[in-house]
């Protein structure tokens, strides 16, 4: 009994380490059986959608139909251009017979420039490459950079001036459309309720355009001239 009293925090150490390896290898076994049903699980699945599959397409003909068709939209995706939509472009030449025509100026406006600050970095020591669109091109630049016709003369956060190469300065503001001193017309033909773009020098059924207010139209036939007014039918 003594020397059970003396050694019993040896005993007692021993009993915990016991039970300690017990709940150990009872967790283990539980944690393998688990794992067993989980692979269990996906050799099933696997076998389930093997077992179901069946070949909808016949690839010894070319490729399926889905893939095809996968393959043109991330074409046409790649191709498709976002920032050129809206713009008006007139038609320098309208051919058609002047006979019983009835045209009405729908309206006026000035012409979109066609360039646009469109995005920008900007970086710890404050110099800014700006990404602009041109038509269907986008060009990187900084101050001192040239691309097709202009050359960048300054940018900030908010604005990018442009030189021509006749020394004309263009004001660019970030992310808003920029518009020439020209404007634009929108002319309807009611026979035919055709809508036109036109600019000046355009020919409109045998008509020049001389010139674009901001509610008429002038225009030239054979010596003659007449002023289409807006929202008038002539």
């Amino acid at each position: 009994m003594r020397e059970i009293y003396k050694n019993w925090e040896k005993i007692v150490f021993s009993v915990l380490v016991i039970l300690l390896v017990s709940v150990i290898a009872a967790g283990r076994g539980k944690i393998l059986d688990f794992s067993r049903s989980i692979e269990k699980k996906v050799d099933e699945l696997e076998y389930s959608e093997a077992d179901n599959f069946s070949a909808s397409e016949d690839f010894s003909q070319g490729e399926p139909k889905i893939l095809e068709d996968m393959r043109k939209d991330i074409s046409e995706s790649f191709s498709r251009d976002l920032f050129s939509r809206g713009q008006i472009r007139p038609e320098n030449s309208i051919n058609i017979s002047a006979k019983g025509v009835l045209l009405q100026v729908v309206d006026t406006a000035y012409k979109p420039l066609g360039v646009i600050y469109r995005g920008r970095i900007i970086f710890e020591d404050g110099s800014i490459i700006a990404q602009v669109n041109l038509a269907k091109k986008s060009y990187l630049v900084r101050k001192g950079s040239k691309f097709d016709r202009y050359e960048v003369d300054y940018i900030d956060k908010y604005h990018l001036e442009l030189r021509e190469a006749d020394g004309k300065h263009i004001r660019l503001t970030y992310r808003k459309t920029a518009y020439t001193d020209e404007r634009i017309a929108k002319i309807k033909e009611l026979n035919s309720q055709r809508l036109m773009s036109v600019g000046k020098d355009s020919e409109l059924f045998g008509y020049k355009v001389l010139d674009i207010g901001e509610d008429y139209v002038l225009v030239s036939k054979q010596g003659q001239r007449l002023k289409l007014e807006k929202g008038m039918v002539h």
